[in-house]
């Protein structure tokens, strides 16, 4: 069975067309269905001229930071002189963040250290990195004294528009992506578009797919604006042309949160059109040992879904075509050896147990809108093998 839904467009103003001050504060999206609520602020240079967002945020309690090498190397020195000048009680952790060292041996490393700090219940951590980083605090957050505060500071696309702005945090564990987790709402999400600037290409490219994917399923325009903006955007950082940067993030964020909003605890129902791109990539993250970008996994997943959508009838070929194309033309990847028919069932088993029994696979119809095939009965070995021998055809002819 096939059923489907389309989100609505929200009325938040966007972004303004320059840095944020006190007076007229940053662009934000209240997440009024939980409890507490948290504010998601798009805000430029938040380390220089727009510090006060974080500094006021950490004034009246002990904070641990905690960041990536990669990110210390870039902004350390810059972060820590600010908590300095801020005179705030802050210490900065730098831990690996990668799908391969994102564990629980790593949450409890900064549980560790708070504890060496004597973090108490009006305490709090920070996480300043991508959202890999962000779903280590938020879980450690969650334990930390039975839940201490946490505040998030993405540093990646796919922390600005996906990973670190909903209320999950996670590790792998049992080579099960997210099998150990949490939802533990942050108290603010401050989001710095300059960032994106430092990231490599292949970060950026990879940090679309979450873009591309809200896009699909949700909004027409948000579609043909990546299809004109986007190997521009991928070339200059995010940095040019900068209003269709910073319509392109918040909008990929106001769809996100307003998706999130009705079932943010994912227990009112298992149909969530976010998942689109999130049924096939977590088993083929795992066949790859994690070696596979969650972008890049993502974007197979939304190629192979575009493939079944076809097979089904909901997508036209031209539909389908465009989809693979702006993948490829964003640098990310549209066929892989790790796709075979059994990994694909064996996602579908998997979403499955973790979909309330159910596959729920989200598949395109047109550009803007999506559907749920409901029952794994529609998905049957002969159908993903005529799905992916039409995938593969439409990928030669790129």
């Amino acid at each position: 069975m096939i059923t489907a839904r389309a989100a609505q467009p929200l009325t938040t103003p966007p972004p303004p067309n320059a840095a944020a001050s006190d007076s007229d504060q940053a662009c934000r999206v209240v997440c009024e269905s939980v409890l507490p609520s948290y504010d998601v602020c798009i805000i430029e240079d938040l380390l220089g001229v727009n510090s006060f967002f974080l500094a006021r945020a950490l004034a009246d309690c002990k904070s641990l930071v905690v960041t990536t090498p990669t990110v210390d190397r870039i902004f350390g020195a810059r972060l820590r002189n600010a908590l300095t000048s801020w005179e705030l009680d802050a210490e900065v952790l730098v831990v690996p963040c990668t799908e391969a060292s994102k564990s629980p041996e790593t949450v409890l490393e900064v549980c560790r250290v708070a504890a060496d700090r004597r973090l108490g219940r009006n305490d709090a951590l920070v996480s300043f990195g991508g959202g890999v980083c962000s779903d280590v605090v938020t879980l450690s957050a969650s334990l930390i004294r039975r839940g201490i505060s946490h505040f998030r500071v993405p540093t990646t696309l796919t922390g600005q528009v996906d990973a670190g702005i909903g209320i999950k945090g996670g590790v792998n564990f049992c080579d099960k992506k997210n099998f150990l987790g949490c939802f533990y709402p942050p108290e603010e999400v401050l989001i710095d578009p300059t960032y994106l600037q430092s990231m490599a290409r292949a970060q950026l490219s990879a940090g679309f797919a979450e873009i591309v994917k809200m896009a699909i399923i949700c909004d027409r325009e948000l579609y043909d604006e990546i299809v004109a903006n986007g190997t521009q955007l991928l070339d200059t950082g995010f940095a040019a042309p900068r209003d269709s940067a910073w319509r392109i993030i918040w909008r990929s964020c106001e769809l996100m949160l307003y998706e999130l909003q009705a079932n943010i605890y994912e227990d009112r129902t298992y149909e969530r059109l976010v998942d689109f791109g999130h049924t096939f990539s977590p088993h083929l993250e795992a066949l790859s040992e994690y070696r596979t970008p969650h972008g890049h996994a993502v974007a197979l997943d939304m190629a192979i879904s575009a493939a079944i959508a076809r097979e089904l009838g909901t997508l036209s070929a031209e539909a389908f075509e465009s989809i693979v194309n702006l993948l490829h033309d964003l640098e990310l990847p549209v066929s892989s050896p790790l796709i075979s028919v059994e990994a694909c069932l064996r996602s579908i088993q998997e979403a499955a147990r973790h979909r309330g029994g159910r596959p729920n696979l989200v598949i395109p119809m047109g550009v803007g809108s999506a559907a749920f095939v409901r029952r794994a009965d529609d998905l049957s070995d002969s159908l993903i093998r005529d799905a992916l021998s039409n995938l593969a055809a439409v990928v030669r002819a790129i």
